[in-house]
């Protein structure tokens, strides 16, 4: 299998540095600090855009073909690629969040469900497509 290096752009502010659940941690604001050297991938990000985020599970250390759907040992084993869970096979995360403020290259968003020190693989808009 072929492997691909993937480099931060910027890591996750946040006040909750171990798992929580994903509705608690996407009600809670949170940062997203980029790196200096993004600086121009950032600067037309702003207050108001919804943001597609692309970040690591970095405290995630395995990753089985198959999980309890949120841990819930009373749900069926599933395929992880039917599921949420952060144990994936690369161990990444995505997530929608708002921009509420901004200060320099610091986001302030609302929304995003990853943990504090979750480096931040890549940034897209997101827009909603009809049909």
């Amino acid at each position: 299998m072929n492997g691909y290096a993937v480099y931060p752009v910027g890591l996750v502010r946040s006040s909750f540095k171990e798992p929580e659940s994903p509705e608690l941690l996407r009600k809670s604001p949170c940062q997203i600090e980029i790196d200096e050297a993004w600086s121009g991938a950032a600067e037309d990000i702003q207050v108001g855009d919804r943001l597609l985020v692309l970040y690591r599970f970095h405290l995630t250390e395995s990753a089985p073909l198959k999980v309890h759907p949120r841990g819930d040992l009373s749900r069926p084993i599933t395929g992880v690629f039917s599921t949420c869970s952060p144990r994936r096979p690369n161990f990444i995360g995505v997530g929608d969040c708002r921009v509420t403020d901004r200060e320099g290259l610091t986001f302030h968003v609302e929304g995003l469900d990853a943990l504090d020190g979750s480096p931040v693989i890549d940034i897209k808009p997101f827009k909603f497509r009809e049909g």
